[in-house]
C-alpha cells in the first residue's frame, strides 16, 4: 500500500507488456546477435606471391544474417600461423570472400592495402595475430566473414595454420586454434 513512489516495478505491469522488441527497440548499441567459429585443426597452403588464401577454404568462417541494414557487425579474429622463410604477412577480413574496402589502410603507391600487419618469421616460431574492425551491415542478406592472408615473397611459400613451421614431436612445438566472430549491434 501507500503512495506511489514513482517506480514502475514487475508488480505494476500487465503480463507479456514489455517484449523483447520494446525491449530492443531505440536502444543504439544493444548486442542482437553472436556468430562464432574455431579451427584446431592444421592447415596448409602453398601460397603464391601476391595471392591471399581465404581462410574459410580451410574451413574458418562465420556467416550471419543481419536483422537491420544500418545495424553494424563486429568482426574479431585470432589467426594462428607460421612460415618458415621470414616474409612480411598482410591479413585483412573477407566479405563473401572478396576484400572489405572500408577496413583496410589507405592506398599508397603499390603497398598492399590490409587490415592488420605481422612481422617475419625467420624462425618459424609462429605468430597469433588479433583483428578487429567493425563494419556497416549495408543490407539484411546473409554473408559470410572471413580472414585471409598474404605475404611479402615473390616465390610460392606455405603458410601453416595452428602449427610452428617446424612441427617435429616435442614440447616445444605448439598446437594452438584460431578462431573468428560476428557480433551484430543494433545501430
Amino acid at each position: 500500500g501507500g503512495l506511489p513512489d514513482g517506480i514502475v516495478d514487475a508488480d505494476m505491469l500487465a503480463a507479456n507488456a514489455v517484449t523483447a522488441g520494446k525491449l530492443a527497440s531505440g536502444v543504439g548499441g544493444k548486442v542482437l546477435q553472436v556468430v562464432y567459429d574455431q579451427k584446431t585443426d592444421t592447415a596448409s597452403n602453398d601460397l603464391a606471391s601476391q595471392a591471399w588464401w581465404s581462410i574459410y577454404n580451410a574451413g574458418l568462417q562465420v556467416s550471419i544474417t543481419p536483422s537491420s541494414a544500418s545495424n553494424k557487425i563486429l568482426l574479431m579474429a585470432q589467426l594462428t600461423f607460421s612460415e618458415g622463410s621470414g616474409q612480411i604477412y598482410m591479413l585483412r577480413f573477407e566479405k563473401n570472400g572478396a576484400e572489405i574496402t572500408d577496413i583496410i589502410g589507405d592506398a599508397a603507391g603499390s603497398r598492399q592495402r590490409c587490415t592488420s600487419l605481422e612481422d617475419d618469421m625467420s624462425s618459424g616460431a609462429g605468430r597469433t595475430t588479433n583483428l578487429i574492425a567493425q563494419v556497416s551491415a549495408g543490407d539484411t542478406n546473409s554473408r559470410i566473414y572471413n580472414v585471409a592472408i598474404r605475404h611479402s615473397s615473390g616465390l610460392t611459400r606455405t603458410i601453416y595454420l595452428n602449427r610452428f613451421y617446424s612441427d617435429g614431436d616435442s614440447h616445444g612445438n605448439g598446437r594452438a586454434i584460431s578462431t573468428i566472430t560476428a557480433v551484430e549491434i543494433a545501430a
